[in-house]
């Protein structure tokens, strides 16, 4: 037993002087590594390093792969399409811009139409009960004056002559009774006979005056036509009138072009028709209510 742990001291004491063998050796190897020496051997000798050229890379144009060259896709370029939800289907060939439509630049704004110059204004019941003796009042737009008289009297003032007067009862609607004066004088300035009624104004047949206005693109401008065959230059452009229905409202107007663009027409509509009284006159006569079948106070003094 003794001598096995002899030998167990003896390995450990072997162990120990290899390890401060080892430890002595690394310590003397680092001193001499830390001591300083000149450097052996020839100069240093620079290397040349090559240069490098960096190139792009040049990408071929994708081939169309239909006749029209829409269908334009390869690896790199991913293809374009489109949906039509119309027609619900996808299509290679991109969507037809909308065309750019340019107004018609015209607006029909109003039409007035001339007032007779001698408009019946009332009139009032004679004692004896005959229209023909009833006193009859007139308007004269012309003058802006008003005149009163009987069958037969004759007006040179006004160029006018009362030749008859009458008065019609009218069922209304509703069954009651109505009284509508009629008078017919002679117009000494044509010789025509004129026929007048409280019921509606008496206008010049065939007296028109056609008010438009021109709108985007031209610039704004307002004139009037009196007849087919009127024109009217506007910018680029000329505007004719080609037909005028007064019953429908409407004007058939041509529009050409100072270019070779081809030319348009278009039928305009206006809302109302306003009538007028003749050119330089600021006064309108309004229009008289039929005559009631209950007399008036008015009319029963002339009754009474």
């Amino acid at each position: 037993m003794k001598g096995f742990y002899d030998k167990i001291i003896l390995a450990v004491g072997v162990l120990a002087l290899a390890g401060s063998g080892a430890y002595y050796a690394t310590q003397q190897a680092q001193d001499k590594a830390l001591t300083p020496s000149s450097p052996m051997g020839s100069d240093y000798e620079v290397l040349a390093i090559p240069e490098v050229v960096t190139q792009s890379g040049v990408w071929n144009d994708p081939i169309p792969q239909d006749e029209k060259g829409y269908e334009l896709y390869d690896v790199f370029t991913p293809p374009k399409i489109w949906w039509f939800e119309d027609e619900q289907k996808f299509d290679f060939a991109p969507p037809k811009p909308p065309e750019e439509v340019i107004p018609f630049g015209l607006k029909f704004v109003s039409i007035e139409q001339e007032l007779y110059r001698i408009q019946l204004e009332s009139y009032a019941t004679a004692l004896t009960g005959k229209d023909r003796d009833a006193s009859i009042s007139f308007f004269d737009n012309e003058t802006g004056d008003s005149f009163r008289g009987k069958v037969g009297d004759k007006f040179p003032e006004h160029e006018a002559e009362i030749v008859d007067f009458k008065v019609e009862k009218l069922i209304n609607d509703n069954g009651t009774i109505r009284r509508m004066p009629k008078v017919t004088i002679k117009d000494l300035a044509s010789g025509e006979s004129i026929v007048l009624t409280t019921d509606e104004q008496l206008f010049i047949p065939n007296s028109y005056q056609l008010n438009f206005e021109t709108m985007n693109p031209y610039p704004k401008q307002n004139f009037t036509w009196e007849k087919t065959g009127d024109s009217k230059v506007v910018a680029d452009v000329t505007f004719k009138l080609l037909e005028f229905a007064f019953d429908k409202q409407t004007a058939s107007v041509e529009k050409t072009f100072a270019d070779e663009k081809p030319l348009e027409i278009e039928t305009l509509t206006v809302a109302s028709t306003t009538p007028s009284v003749p050119l330089g006159s600021d006064d309108i006569t309004e229009e008289n209510s039929p005559q009631s079948e209950i007399p008036s106070d008015f009319d029963n003094l002339f009754q009474n």
